[in-house]
């Protein structure tokens, strides 16, 4: 689905990519992939998605060339799942560009034939995460920690 001048979230964990991001620029998904912060068993689980978005839906986006955005809606729902006592930011993004919305749970129950079919964005179920690809500017920094 394209989208323009969309406003969604960004809920970042990674320090050093956080650090990066800053209000007021524009940004490009070609410029960062999150490959580099994947670590033990959760790259097995990226092989085996990407395995079957290649069989049935090679013209998704990878998930490790995306950036995860969500809705407002779906904010605190993220957080309760993610680990908050730890460094994190949300930022509110302005993007345009390309987005694949699916249910995270899908992914996280290894069920990636369904991950793949992808889900309607404004469910009130599920995880709701959209894998993004285009620019985006940082219009602000609503949370963080650390």
């Amino acid at each position: 689905m394209e989208i323009k001048n969309k406003i969604v979230y960004h809920i970042c964990r990674h320090k050093e990519l956080g650090d990066v991001l800053q209000e007021g620029i524009i940004f490009d998904t070609k410029d960062f992939s999150t490959e580099q912060y994947r670590s033990g068993g959760k790259n097995q689980k990226e092989l085996l998605a990407e395995k079957v978005r290649m069989k049935l839906y090679p013209s998704l986006p990878k998930r490790t060339e995306s950036m995860y955005i969500c809705l407002e809606k779906d904010i605190e729902k993220w957080k309760k799942i993610i680990d908050t006592t730890r460094w994190y930011r949300i930022f509110k993004l302005k993007a345009t560009g390309r987005v694949f919305w699916a249910d995270n749970c899908e992914y996280e129950n290894d069920n990636y034939e369904k991950y793949w079919k992808g889900c309607d964005s404004n469910s009130p179920e599920g995880q709701i995460e959209g894998l993004f690809q285009g620019k985006y500017q940082i219009l602000e920094t609503i949370e963080k920690r650390g």
